[in-house]
């Protein structure tokens, strides 16, 4: 049999169970009243642990394994005929995991279940889910799984749309521009690149600029604290970058500093 819509009512076979909009607890889960609050009927399932209808009419079936009943279930074959009695009962079947916080690495860490068959189960339809321990939150994430559930639905593949990958077009970096952001803690890609430019791609005319001339070419207020604890005295940078060495406190500036007299030509050489 199976559970089916008349109206606005919920059937399980020739069984009225109720509104078709509430969501029901089978009475042999354990705090059947504490998990239903308000809103949830309690009542003796034939299938499942929980049934109710989603958004789009499907009706979800549930079936709640809490960890030591989840493996002793699988070795008994117990767990294989509710899963089987739930695909042909409703829509859309649910085999859900309830577990306190920090135990489920303990039970994925043991050799006590075949994690294999959770793959088979959804390569056969179904779903698998988790939900929280604490009773009355059970509820409210059942209606967020609902909501969720919706086979065929686009909002379904919400979850391919975001990327890591930045769209905007980096600028190629100028050897001034890397000098910056080696030397100047917060100045990124975008904003060295800006920087160069602004300095006429001119390291020495760069690190002797005020902060002033720095704002202006788009710094923020912390790249000039920062600025200003790498290079205290802007005007002794107008003599050569070499002697910058001198003026750093930071091990790996101070490398940096070495480095740039190598890496930018219009710098090294120079003297005053």
């Amino acid at each position: 049999m199976q559970y089916h819509i008349v109206g606005t009512n919920l059937y399980y076979g020739d069984k009225l169970l109720g509104p078709a909009s509430t969501t029901y607890v089978d009475s042999r889960q354990y705090q059947p009243k504490l998990i239903a609050g308000e809103t949830g009927l309690v009542r003796k399932l034939a299938v499942g642990d929980y049934v109710l209808v989603g958004p789009t009419g499907l009706v979800i079936g549930v079936e709640e394994k809490r960890l030591p009943d989840l493996v002793s279930s699988w070795w008994t074959h117990r767990l294989h005929r509710q899963l089987r009695q739930l695909l042909g009962a409703v829509d859309v079947a649910v085999l859900a995991i309830r577990a306190p916080f920090g135990t489920m690495q303990e039970l994925v860490q043991t050799e006590a279940m075949d994690w294999s068959a959770l793959l088979k189960w959804q390569m056969l339809g179904g779903y698998l889910g988790f939900l929280p321990y604490p009773p009355m939150a059970v509820l409210p994430a059942l209606m967020e799984m609902a909501a969720v559930l919706r086979p065929g639905s686009r909002s379904t593949v919400s979850i391919l749309k975001a990327t890591d990958v930045h769209r905007k077009v980096l600028p190629d970096l100028t050897p001034t521009a890397q000098a910056l952001g080696r030397l100047v803690p917060g100045v990124g890609l975008v904003m060295g690149a800006r920087l160069a430019s602004a300095f006429h791609q001119d390291l020495r005319e760069a690190l002797a600029a005020s902060d002033e001339e720095w704002a202006a070419a788009g710094a923020n207020k912390s790249v000039l604290r920062e600025l200003r604890r790498v290079i205290p005295w802007p005007h002794a940078a107008s003599r050569t970058v070499g002697t910058l060495a001198a003026l750093l406190t930071y091990d790996h500036i101070r490398d940096a500093a070495r480095r740039l007299n190598d890496a930018v030509p219009s710098a090294s050489g120079r003297s005053a």
